[in-house]
């Protein structure tokens, strides 16, 4: 019953198994499946680790999943008598705080023979890491470990009448181990025993959310701070950042004039949303009433009461219940916020943002200059791509891209022309090469282009600026590319019917409206 229980979302861990006989411990790691066969020693301790590990230690680098929340009200140096009384007082108050809803009822409840183990056992378990070998999971973390105080600060004010049993704060280690109902006790001279099994299971969320009674707590000094200093009360989850969110969407219902017909509804939502992080449900619902009341038009109250169940009954990302989380960005776009309001209700997006736009903003300009140097080396013809790349600082696979995707513009933007393939070419398949020389072309350019039958071919007219440089075709390395990309098309030319012309690698745009008789052509193949 034990292991079923707390290990019922097990996703294939290993867990520390120990004995302490004598005084020596030993330690060994199993899967779930085996634990239930493993015998307790008669003379000695038992335990097990709460949660689940991946390696064949029990370390915190190689935590898998974290599987409940376990406290520890332990008894030492009391006396047989007092111990026995305190465990039945603790569970009598345990008992009427779990009735009257002060406390979440435990899913486990054990007497270990000096005092009492209570498990809140998760109904999934929580990944320890984002992925395998990935960071931790902080923020999943967090939040246990928020509830994990909340619950602990309950049970120490539920204990505070029983003089000599308190919550034991050691246990919160993630690794730690907790002793085995039915295993013996030596320190007690007995059995440590399962007194209920509830058979709840939680989620933190809902926790979080049944415990905000005991949020609001008095910060203690810390280290470095005055013994003087005014310490102020205030809730765990409270946030600067949620206070000028909840200020901003107040100055801009007034920078609007209270007159805001058509987002009503949105800034009805962003401000119940971030209040109800603050203040909690209650006091979120009486202060959307007074935001709304400050409307020209105010909305109905069945209105008001749909922005709230919306927001009450979600589940975010964080896996947390009763609230959106809303990035600045999304903000922005629901209150459909301009330059100006933004300027005027002081409203800020985080540091993070603006540095990440900052340096998105450079990283865009530092590629602009890069890619136009590439440019205007190769247009000037005197560099190969690999030179292109060594003067440049980067890839050869970077600067083929570069120009590609620059050759793709420069003929994106030239206007089309048809041409009409005599019917005299279409009894002869291959690549002809033409060489064009007209009077108003500073130099002579190449096309090549393959024919397969009596088609009409879509080009590119010249623009009147500089066209694509050709001199790769001077390059005795590009000519051998030249060749083997004409081999290559000779090959498949059989196989493919009804081909329109294909453009070499260089993408020359070189083509003029004159007669095809005028062309001075070659066979190559």
């Amino acid at each position: 019953m034990f292991f079923r229980t707390l290990f019922h979302d097990d996703r294939n861990s290993s867990y520390a198994l120990a004995t302490c006989i004598d005084g020596t411990w030993r330690e060994s790691m199993h899967k779930h499946s085996h634990l239930s066969f493993i015998g307790a020693p008669s003379n000695g301790s038992l335990y097990v680790s709460v949660n689940g590990f991946s390696g064949d230690r029990r370390r915190l680098d190689s935590l898998r999943q974290i599987n409940a929340l376990f406290f520890d009200l332990d008894c030492h140096g009391s006396s047989r008598s007092q111990t026995d009384n305190a465990i039945s007082n603790a569970l009598e108050i345990i008992s009427e705080a779990v009735r009257i809803e002060k406390l979440p009822r435990p899913t486990l409840t054990i007497d270990s023979g000096r005092g009492l183990h209570l498990y809140y056992v998760l109904n999934r378990s929580i990944p320890y890491r984002c992925s395998a070998n990935g960071p931790v999971n902080e923020k999943a973390l967090g939040l246990f470990r928020l509830v994990q105080q909340k619950l602990s600060r309950a049970l120490s004010h539920l204990m505070e009448p029983i003089d000599c049993i308190g919550v034991d704060e050691k246990v919160f280690d993630f690794t730690r181990v907790s002793r085995v109902p039915g295993s013996y006790n030596p320190a007690a001279q007995r059995y440590a025993r399962l007194l209920s099994s509830s058979g709840s299971y939680y989620d933190l969320s809902d926790l979080n959310v049944r415990l905000g009674g005991f949020a609001k707590h008095v910060v203690s000094p810390e280290v470095g701070h005055s013994p003087n200093a005014i310490v102020s009360k205030k809730r765990g989850d409270d946030s600067p950042l949620l206070r000028s969110r909840l200020a901003n969407v107040i100055s801009l219902q007034a920078l609007r004039n209270f007159d805001c017909e058509g987002s009503r509804e949105l800034m009805c939502f962003v401000f119940y949303n971030t209040a109800v992080q603050l203040v909690g449900p209650n006091d979120a619902s009486r202060q959307l009433c007074s935001f709304n009341s400050r409307f020209t038009q105010p909305l109905s109250q069945a209105e008001l009461d749909s922005v709230v169940r919306s927001v009450d009954r979600v589940v975010n990302v964080r896996g947390q219940r009763g609230y959106y989380v809303l990035s600045a960005k999304r903000i922005v776009e629901i209150l459909a916020l301009t330059e100006q309001e933004k300027i005027k209700i002081q409203f800020h997006t985080s540091t993070r943002s603006i540095i990440r736009e900052k340096a998105k903003e450079a990283t865009a300009s530092r590629r602009a200059s890069r890619d136009k140097k590439i440019s205007n080396l190769y247009r000037s013809g005197d560099f190969t791509q690999n030179e292109i790349a060594q003067r440049v600082g980067c890839s050869l696979r970077t600067v083929a891209s570069v120009l590609s995707r620059a050759r793709r513009q420069h003929f994106s933007s030239l206007p089309k022309l048809q041409i009409e393939v005599p019917f005299v070419m279409q009894q002869r398949k291959g690549i002809i090469l033409c060489s064009i020389s007209q009077s108003h072309l500073q130099n002579e350019k190449l096309l090549q282009m393959r024919l397969t039958t009596n088609r009409t071919f879509t080009f590119s007219r010249p623009s009147s600026i500089a066209t694509w440089p050709n001199h790769d075709l001077q390059n005795t390395h590009n000519r051998k590319k030249e060749g083997s990309f004409n081999k290559q098309h000779e090959i498949k030319s059989n196989k493919i019917l009804g081909n329109y012309a294909i453009f070499c690698h260089t993408c020359l745009s070189v083509v003029r409206l004159v007669p095809l008789y005028s062309f001075n052509s070659s066979w190559v193949v």
